[in-house]
């Protein structure tokens, strides 16, 4: 899992000193099983090795079998994250520097049943080891380990959605290199309420910041601008499928925050030329 936060679902969560030799053996077994299915100790050479580690060393082994426990739980499970807010400053600033876009979704987002949703991202100061009774955490313990971060990420409101599949790629572990398509899910497209596009979304394309009451003009090249191809790109989505369309605004009383603000878009070609008209058709509703 690629995750901004060190301790986000990580394995200092997880404490295998409770594990018996027994359940060890167990956890290798299902390891070299996946990793190397060609290459297989006997169960007599594992039973052998775990004994002596166990033996000499239990809090070593544990510390070491930690990786192969996490492993094998998260090639079967991943985390989709989202935030209850849309307006939040931090958020817009270093996930894309106001420059790209967030997706509102309906609240019933999945109709799958491979999904677990949703569930409140629990913001605490001090965290708890579990101590799983198997070579897999049950229900309960996945819950908590997925859905517990430090208290200074509460301003993200976070949301989550586990999804369970078998084989999904891990990086160094089930794949040399994380294939993205192994851990993607996909949702209907009547399940986008909304499409909110950031402050500087038309930074590089404004013309007229004035065009008309509550209007603004901006123009894009597709054809000399690869980002400009990308920028019409998903307006043409928006347009195309009668999405509703919203857009980040600095607020002006004085107060460091932002607007979320509904936008209407028209878009028109003049030769290689394209040009967009956004305009604010209801008053700020964050």
């Amino acid at each position: 899992m690629i995750l901004n936060d060190p301790f986000d679902s990580c394995r200092q969560l997880v404490s295998l000193d409770k594990f018996s030799e027994r359940q060890f053996v167990k956890l290798q077994e299902q390891n070299q099983r996946f990793l190397t299915p060609d290459k297989r100790y006997s169960i007599e050479e594992i039973q052998f090795k775990i004994a002596k580690w166990y033996r000499d060393d239990k809090s070593d082994l544990a510390d070491s079998f930690l990786t192969f426990f996490w492993n094998l739980i998260f090639k079967d499970w991943g985390i989709l994250s989202l935030a209850g807010v849309d307006n939040d400053m931090l958020m817009w600033s270093y996930y894309n520097n106001h420059q790209g876009f967030a997706l509102e979704f309906e609240n019933q987002l999945f109709d799958d049943t491979e999904v677990l949703s949703a569930f409140p991202i629990n913001y605490v100061e001090n965290y708890e080891r579990v101590s799983p009774r198997s070579i897999k955490l049950d229900l309960e313990q996945l819950l908590y380990v997925t859905n517990i971060k430090y208290s200074q990420w509460s301003h993200e409101k976070e949301w989550r959605f586990l999804v369970n599949r078998e084989n999904m790629s891990i990086p160094n572990y089930s794949d040399q290199i994380l294939k993205l398509d192994k851990r993607k899910v996909s949702y209907k497209k009547n399940k986008v309420k909304s499409i909110i596009l950031g402050y500087k979304f038309f930074e590089d394309n404004i013309t007229k910041t004035h065009f008309g009451k509550g209007k603004r003009l901006y123009k894009f090249n597709p054809d000399k601008n690869d980002k400009d191809k990308l920028r019409l790109k998903i307006i043409n989505h928006i347009l195309d499928n009668d999405i509703k369309v919203r857009e980040i605004e600095i607020t002006e009383d004085n107060t460091f925050s932002l607007d979320v603000m509904d936008i209407k878009l028209i878009c028109e070609q003049k030769g290689y030329e394209y040009f967009v008209i956004s305009e604010y058709y209801k008053t700020p509703n964050s």
